[in-house]
């Protein structure tokens, strides 16, 4: 009896789930049946049963945990931070982002970044933040938009063009960065990191994508250890990708491309990295980038009925329907950029202080052919080369927490960072040349002017071959040197862990030197002069500038998840010179610095326990001595000019949201009220001058927005992603929702004809993938929609009334393959 006694003992604990808790209830409990069956009442087996039938309560059980967001750590204030420490309106992308939104160059990264614009994949890049913005085709003009890449910042135009691979992280800061990044940042700043060298063990990733227009493309990034003693990474790409569109002129000029607007990049990196050499880590990296650029990419897309038929006589199959991706460009249209670019990082605790010296070597050549009278007359020829060589040395140092005020006192903390920079920057071996076939310009200028039907010269109805032998050429031979130093400091003082009280500032000294020579080396130089305003002239000129750039913020903290800041900041874009002058008048060879002063607030927010976060920005910006760029209605060359005043002010919001398990969605959206506030001087389009009436052929557009510049820009992304339930699979699929209202596409012109309306975009992908994201197999597709969207509008030179565009890409399908060992 007792034998069972102790079995239905051990039944009604195993029942009630809790034997391995309670080992010395069970003792307790069996003793107390020991002593039942001696009792006289003692229960029989029957009631130990019925216990058993009500087992205890099962304990409550716990929901699994949330997905919460990694924070991405950022070097936008020159220190480690992570993202919501940053009081700057920044958006900030790591390398896993980077990958499953198929972004391989500026343009694709720009659709997620709220009010930015950047279009470097053509002849011309376009690059605008909140509106502010510099001319593509004059490479001398510095850039509003800053660009560095593992700590080196770029100063001219074409180092963005360059692609993107083995990338880390990207950050996108808007607004005037001055205080850090240095002049000609009056806009905003690109904050690029590569994939660093500090593996223990061999890893890599590699991508292949290839789909429609002979698209083909290949990444690879791999590195690992070095010994005991340091570290190697190795990357390289090939992408290739036919034209955007079809050219009618390949069949009257064998020369000219069968399609415009191709590309085929190819760029090799090498990283090394040491440890503790004596002391110090070294960093060394080695890249070569060469990079081929097929045609600007143009179609005439409204053409004056007087110009059908001269086009024609030219290119009898010339095409004048808009939105088709059917151009007709005579000239064998290309871009070439090449070259090598070195930099060095060493870094060394100084104390508990950390310094950083970071060196840059870099040397561009740009070679470019372009159609200037985008059309299949062989009219105008736009012939330029030149060599980008710069040399950059940054030396910084920056304090850990200090006690008090700069570990004064003990009211709070504080921390400081301060640097030196130099740079040494040549735009030197350029030839703007711009070459003049006589006869085809006097067609033009006849047909343009004369209401008279021009005779066919012969039954075909298409003209000869044009004699290079009797072209006019005329080129402007340039030389520059800049040379800048500047000393810079930004310190944060938290007097309370509430508050944080932030003030920058950095003194700028740019010496800058230049020299023309504008020859006519064929011909006699008459129709330049005559009907393009150009001359030729020898000049030289030197500037010299001295710049105070602060900051001041501050930052309230109300918990680890919420905080608000307050910033004003006062920036330059340095002054300069106009590459493609038309004439040797002084005042169109140079123009002078711009002023920017923002003010600008927003919060950052960590929500919904660590599954949300949210970032916004206002921002009030206010520029004098705006630099643009016009051009008489009469003359293809360009003028740089200080423009008086602008504006903009606006909204900047982006998000991520890790709905649940499977389920994530990311957004952003911009507002930007932007408009010239002084600028008498704008383009006017041939045929309608001095639309202002002071006698001055050029027209006033103050009132008007900026170049670019749309009013809304929005961006939507959920992403799924749901493991299968066979074979260890994941189900990956996307959808990007991409908006932006309407802007006028051209530099300073305000034509409704050169505006851009309103449109949506969309993306989206669809794959699997292993369980453990180490490959995933997919399907791109790129404007769903086949939305027509024009990044350049323009009027052509020679003909009234006909304009051209230059065209995003239509739909485009594509299979990728990655994978991550």
């Amino acid at each position: 009896m007792n034998k069972g006694r102790r079995a239905a003992a051990l039944v009604l604990l195993l029942s009630a789930g809790c034997a391995a808790a309670q080992d010395e209830s069970l003792d307790a409990l069996l003793t107390a049946q020991d002593a039942e069956a001696t009792a006289p009442e003692a229960a029989p087996a029957l009631d130990v049963i019925e216990l058993a039938d009500e087992p205890a309560a099962a304990p409550e059980a716990r929901p699994p945990p949330r997905r919460t967001i990694e924070e991405i750590v950022v070097t936008a204030q020159k220190r480690e931070q992570g993202l919501s420490e940053v009081p700057i309106s920044i958006s900030a992308f790591d390398a896993e982002f980077l990958a499953d939104a198929a972004i391989t160059d500026f343009r694709d990264l720009s659709i997620f970044v709220p009010n930015a614009r950047i279009d470097a994949n053509g002849t011309l890049p376009q690059l605008s933040i909140r509106g502010f913005n510099a001319h593509p085709l004059n490479r001398a003009f510095e850039q509003a938009i800053s660009l560095v890449v593992d700590g080196v910042t770029y100063g001219t135009s074409p180092f963005f063009q360059l692609p993107l691979y083995d990338i880390g992280r990207v950050e996108v800061l808007r607004g005037p960065q001055g205080t850090l990044f240095g002049k000609n940042s009056t806009a905003g700043a690109f904050n690029i990191a590569t994939r660093a060298a500090d593996s223990d063990e061999l890893e890599g990733h590699l991508s292949v994508q290839g789909g429609e227009l002979e698209r083909r493309r290949v990444e690879l990034g791999v590195g690992g250890p070095l010994g005991s003693f340091g570290y190697w990474r190795i990357a390289g790409l090939y992408d290739e990708r036919d034209g955007l569109l079809d050219n009618t002129t390949d069949e009257t000029v064998p020369t000219a491309n069968p399609r415009i607007n191709g590309r085929d990049r190819r760029a090799a990196r090498l990283k090394l990295a040491f440890a503790d050499l004596g002391g110090f880590d070294l960093r060394l990296a080695a890249e070569t980038v060469d990079v081929s650029l097929t045609g600007f990419g143009a179609e005439l897309f409204l053409v004056a009925p007087q110009s059908v038929p001269l086009y024609r006589l030219f290119d009898a199959n010339f095409d004048d329907l808009p939105n088709n991706y059917v151009g007709s460009i005579d000239a064998d249209e290309y871009t070439d950029i090449a070259g090598e670019i070195y930099t060095l990082e060493l870094t060394r605790a100084l104390g508990e202080w950390d310094t950083t010296l970071i060196a840059g070597h870099a040397d561009l050549l740009f070679d470019n052919i372009a159609d200037p009278d985008f059309g299949p007359a062989p009219a105008l020829t736009l012939i330029q080369k030149d060599r980008h060589p710069q040399s950059t040395i940054e030396l910084r140092t920056s304090s850990p927490e200090l006690d008090g005020l700069f570990g004064f006192g003990d009211t709070g903390t504080s921390n400081l960072t301060v640097g030196a920079f130099w740079q040494n920057r040549r735009f030197t071996d350029s030839e703007a040349g711009l070459r003049i076939d006589p006869t085809a310009t006097l067609i033009f200028l006849a047909g343009d002017t004369l209401p008279l039907p021009i005779p066919l010269p012969q039954p075909g109805g298409v003209l000869p071959p044009n004699n290079p032998a009797d072209d006019e050429v005329g080129i402007i031979y340039y030389d520059q040197i800049t040379r800048s130093a500047a000393l810079f400091g930004q310190f944060e003082w938290s007097p309370t862990p509430a508050w944080m009280l932030q003030l920058g500032l950095r003194y700028s000294d740019e010496q800058k030197e230049a020299s023309w020579n504008s020859v006519s080396v064929q011909g006699t130089g008459l129709l330049a002069r005559l009907a393009l305003g150009r001359e030729p002239y020898t000049a030289d000129a030197d500037r010299s500038e001295q710049q105070l750039s602060p900051k001041a913020l501050v930052r309230y903290i109300f918990s680890d998840d919420a905080s608000l800041y307050l910033a004003w900041v006062r920036a330059f874009r340095a002054g300069g010179f106009n590459q493609i002058a038309s004439t040797g008048d002084p005042d169109g060879l140079q123009h002078d610095e711009e002023q920017v002063r923002s003010w600008e607030g927003g919060g950052k927010f960590t929500l919904l326990d660590g599954a949300a976060q949210l970032n916004v920005g206002l921002f009030w910006m206010n520029l004098s001595d705006f630099q643009v760029v016009t051009q008489d209605p009469s003359d293809v060359g360009f003028t740089v000019l200080n423009a008086g005043e602008a504006q903009a002010r606006g909204v900047e919001i982006d998000g991520l949201w890790l709905v649940n398990d499977w389920l994530s969605l990311q957004g952003s959206l911009g507002f930007n009220d932007n408009e010239f506030l002084n600028f008498p001087f704008g383009t006017c389009a041939a045929g309608n001058e001095d639309t202002d009436g002071d006698g001055d052929e050029r027209c006033d557009i103050s009132g008007e927005p900026l170049d670019f510049a749309s009013r809304f820009t929005a961006t939507l992304s959920p992403r799924a992603e749901f493991t299968l339930p066979w074979q260890s699979l994941a189900l990956d699929l996307g959808v990007v929702a991409a908006y932006q209202s309407s802007y006028f596409a051209d530099n300073a012109l305000r034509d409704e004809r050169v505006k851009q309306d309103g449109v949506t975009r969309w993306n989206a992908y669809v794959g699997i993938a292993s369980a453990d994201g180490r490959w995933r197999l997919r399907i791109v597709g790129e404007n769903l929609t086949d939305e027509v969207v024009a990044s350049y509008k323009s009027d052509v030179p020679l003909a009234t009334d006909t304009f051209y565009q230059t065209l995003e890409p239509g739909r485009l399908i594509f299979g990728e393959f990655s994978w991550r060992f």
